[in-house]
């Protein structure tokens, strides 16, 4: 397996990654991509996309949402809006905050098994689809501003 740690590449905690890297002789096996524009192409170089919030309470984390529309299984801490994005089993694994052991025992479960690889990727896909379809959330809208333009007769 081989690992990527996406986003900008400044400040201490990306100095301290980068050292911890080095100290562990992990060069070969995990790389920084740095800040990237064009997530299509970064989700589909990977298979499995890991979150692991260290915050109790998080927000929305639209990179789960952008991974499961690209059919990518996801590995996220039950925080905040994860929670919400994540069927756990389903389209991905929900897993305890600051719990390394579980973490890697997701991200190593879907990478060996490429059939529930597969089946998490299709139906994260599917969620993705069913809920953050911006054309089918302007539709629901539309319908929404239509009932109350011209409320039904009583």
């Amino acid at each position: 397996a081989r690992f990527v740690i996406g986003g900008k590449q400044e400040g201490e905690y990306y100095q301290s990654l980068r050292k911890q890297v080095c100290r562990d002789g992990l060069e070969k096996v995990l790389a920084f991509s740095g800040w990237q524009d064009e997530m299509q192409s970064f989700y589909a170089g990977i298979d499995v996309f890991a979150l692991p919030s260290r915050q109790e309470t998080e927000g929305l984390p639209l990179v789960i949402a952008e991974a499961m529309a690209a059919g990518v299984p996801v590995v996220a801490t039950r925080s905040g809006g994860a929670t919400e994005l994540v069927d756990d089993g389903e389209t991905g694994i929900l897993i305890e905050r600051q719990n390394p052991q579980q973490l890697a025992e997701a991200i190593g479960m879907l990478v060996t098994s490429g059939t529930k690889k597969a089946s998490m990727g299709k139906a994260a896909r599917r969620r993705a689809e069913q809920f953050f379809d911006l054309s089918k959330q302007a539709a629901k809208f539309e319908t929404i501003l239509g009932t109350v333009a011209h409320p039904p007769n009583d």
